[in-house]
């Protein structure tokens, strides 16, 4: 279906398209026939060593209106990591 994805970690549906989290820190989207790969623009950054990445992703219910997700991801340094949960709102070239 997809080549060329950075270590897929998660994958939701809404419609006809599919979003798709990668471990450096981008939300992809798929719709069959188009990609797009939209950064994700956090307070603190996205830590891509190892095991850590961005990882988890779950549409809100409101998600078509809103644009708004939930994200789980890890930040800090590869001797002192911890993991966030944090909203984003899709602005149509990245989420912030």
């Amino acid at each position: 279906m997809l080549e060329g994805l950075d270590h897929p970690w998660n994958i939701e549906a809404h419609g006809a398209t599919f979003y798709i989290t990668e471990k450096a820190g981008t939300l992809d989207l798929f719709d069959g026939t188009s990609f797009a790969r939209l950064p994700i623009i956090t307070s603190a950054p996205i830590l891509d060593d190892r095991g850590g990445g961005l990882m988890g992703l779950a549409l809100r219910p409101d998600f078509e209106e809103t644009g708004r997700a939930d994200l789980y991801h890890q930040t800090g340094t590869p001797e002192a990591r911890s993991n966030r949960v944090i909203e984003v709102v899709r602005d149509g070239v990245s989420c912030r």
